[in-house]
């Protein structure tokens, strides 16, 4: 066959080709219906045999492990343009990479293959023309055929797997995996997963720090939880975190040696480093904090909450919250003390030892010593406080059933007492409280408008009622053992001027009063016997007559003396009115009044006379007996040089 030069060349202007030159020159093409043999394709060959028989490296529909790293990647890659140019301006849009094929098709859809040998994607000169053209691969002998066999080479470095869709393998890049995708493989996992080496470098999963869960006793744990427990629900966070359990169950630890020697015991709530180190048998515990808990061992029904708390104790049902509180509690004896409550930063018990129990203790840096039972607590202090053995704001014993205040006390909100209140509140000098029956008490203010006394006043001997006058002298009511008296006098001791009253004298004055009498005044007998007094001497009376007689006239005026009584005068009797001899007496007439038989009022003049011998009567001259005469009379006279 010519080439293409010398057929050019018999077929120029002028030139009459012959048979053979026709013959040659439609020799030197292809017909369309000729296929074209892979070696007849120049470059083929070679590219294809650059490629991987699928056959050496798939088995039985797997890839062979021994063959992985072999595999590259080669694609046959489909051009939407219709020359290279187009297809270079747009590269971006498709993914290759060197030794890729690049078929561009046209209008008639056949296609120009180029190979992309490496470099810029948007240089024309690093896309090589394969020579053919117009040509569909079907035009290829066994081309499709030995394309599905082979595999493109990778032009990188890194993880291929190979790829099957739509008939066609290929081989992609393997990207990490995260932890998404390795979920998203498979949900379960057979076994805990390790963060830590057995020993550094030897890529053997280590104990110490598994993230897993144990499908028969449905615990989970992150760090390294005895492996064998048979106690159900627990959950156990950190290194040496429940690290002993064996039946112990429904455990919750969180934090580094938390609960690491716990065995048997259940139901504790444990959070904090080295919180409930100790702990062994112990059930139903909550411990939060650094610490807390820290030698607890057997005990039961315990509280602690904050760094150091009740870091000694081994009792059961305490309850310390605050900042070390309790700390030191139970260093001392056995340590085994229960039922204490201490609430409050820093109230930890003194280094050297603090013991006992059924305490409840509430505020802050309060220490303690020694043993303490039944004590109750209320102070706070704004640093730590060695008042050991003093006072406290408020505090008492729950054994001696005893509370005291070192404070001042108010209460500003009681119920309105009633009948149902019997009792008073009373104290001691030492402030010590206590009750007795109640009393009604008299304000100093005096008795409330309404409510007046209702019942006796009984007064202790020589009780004295006192005040001063506007001029300061000091007045004053007394009682006594025998009297009841009102003083007068400018001092306390001061009881010159007494009035007294006496069950056996009646009512007595310790000096003569009557300059002082007015109008209206009670007068003294001493007054009366030497003005007026006319008394009625029951030892001189007879059947028939009665006698007054003058005790103790003085000189002067006796125009005031009075008669007057209820008297029964028999019919012709007469009263005897016997007076001291100095005495004149003028009397001219008596009335009195009485009530008849018929009970009708009825009034009687009575004759007076006086004889020479001092005698004055007042004489019945009737026949009548006047019984219960009522006689108001006044004496007129004048009492001369009398003396006692």
């Amino acid at each position: 066959m010519a080439n293409l030069e010398t057929i050019l060349s018999w077929f120029q202007t002028g030139d009459n080709p012959t048979e053979e030159e026709f013959r040659q020159t439609f020799s030197s093409f292809r017909h369309n219906d000729t296929k074209i043999l892979i070696k007849d394709v120049d470059g083929l060959e070679s590219s294809l045999n650059n490629k991987l028989n699928v056959n050496d490296y798939v088995k039985d529909g797997k890839i062979r492990a021994d063959k992985i790293e072999a595999l590259g990647l080669t694609d046959l890659i489909e051009s939407n343009e219709s020359n290279i140019s187009e297809f270079i301006t747009n590269f971006y849009k498709y993914e290759f990479q060197q030794n890729d094929f690049i078929a561009v098709p046209d209008e008639k859809g056949n296609f120009s293959l180029y190979l992309f040998k490496g470099g810029e994607k948007n240089d024309k000169n690093n896309y090589l023309p394969t020579g053919i053209s117009n040509v569909t691969i079907g035009m290829v002998q066994g081309l499709q055929s030995e394309l599905d066999k082979k595999i493109d080479l990778p032009v990188t470095d890194g993880n291929f797997y190979i790829k099957k869709s739509s008939g066609l393998t290929t081989t992609e890049i393997l990207v990490d995996d995260t932890l998404t995708t390795v979920v998203n493989k498979n949900n379960y996992s057979p076994k805990g997963i390790a963060f830590i080496e057995e020993t550094e470098g030897s890529g053997n999963p280590g104990k110490n720090g598994v993230l897993g869960a144990n499908k028969n006793t449905y615990s989970f744990f992150f760090g390294n939880m005895n492996p064998d427990h048979t106690g159900v629900y627990n959950i156990a966070f950190g290194y040496n975190s429940l690290s002993s359990v064996t039946s112990g169950q429904i455990n919750t630890v969180m934090g580094h040696y938390a609960a690491k020697s716990l065995t048997t015991g259940g139901a504790n709530t444990v959070m904090g480093y080295e919180s409930a180190t100790g702990l062994t048998t112990g059930n139903d515990n909550t411990l939060i904090g650094v610490s807390s808990g820290y030698n607890l061992k057997g005990g039961t029904g315990n509280s602690m909450f904050g760094k150091w708390t009740g870091c000694f104790i081994a009792g059961s049902s305490n309850t310390f919250l605050g900042y070390r509180a309790g700390q030191h509690w139970g260093k001392g004896g056995s340590g085994l003390w229960s039922s204490n409550i201490v609430i409050g930063a820093n109230t930890s018990g003194h280094p050297n030892g603090i013991w006992g129990e059924n305490n409840l203790i509430l505020g802050s840096n309060i220490e303690l010593i020694g043993a303490q039972n039944n004590r109750f607590i209320i102070n706070n202090f704004l640093g730590t406080a060695n008042r050991w053995y003093a006072t406290h704001f408020i505090e008492g014993n729950f054994a001696d059933r005893w509370l005291r205040f070192d404070t001042s006390l108010q209460v500003l909100r009681l119920p309105a007492a009633d009948v149902s209140f019997t009792k008073d509140v009373v104290a001691k000098p030492d402030g010590t409280f206590g009750l007795e029956d109640k009393k009604d008490y008299v304000s100093l203010s005096g008795t409330a408008i309404g409510k007046p006394f209702t019942g006796n006043i009984e007064l202790e001997k020589f009780i004295d009622f006192y005040w001063h006058d506007d001029n300061g002298v000091r007045r004053a009511i007394s009682t006594q053992s025998d009297s009841f008296s009102i003083y007068s006098g400018s001092e306390i001791s001061d009881y010159a001027k007494e009035i007294q009253i006496n069950a056996e004298r009646g009512i007595y004055a310790s000096e003569d009063l009557s300059s002082w009498y007015s109008e209206n005044s009670f007068i003294q007998k001493r007054y009366v016997d030497s003005k007026v007094d006319l008394v009625i001497s029951n030892d001189t009376q007879s059947s028939s007559s009665y006698t007054l007689r003058k005790n103790d006239a003085q000189d002067g005026d006796l125009s005031y003396m009075k008669i007057k009584g209820t008297f029964d005068i028999p019919a012709n009797n007469f009263i005897l009115l016997e007076f001291p001899k100095n005495v004149d007496i003028g009397i001219q007439k008596v009335t009195g009044r009485y009530v008849d038989e018929f009970n009708a009022v009825q009034y009687v003049d009575f004759v007076v006379e006086t004889n020479a011998d001092s005698e004055t009567r007042i004489i019945n001259n009737s026949e009548i007996f006047y019984k219960e005469v009522i006689i108001n009379a006044t004496l007129v006279g004048v009492a001369k040089n009398y003396a006692k």
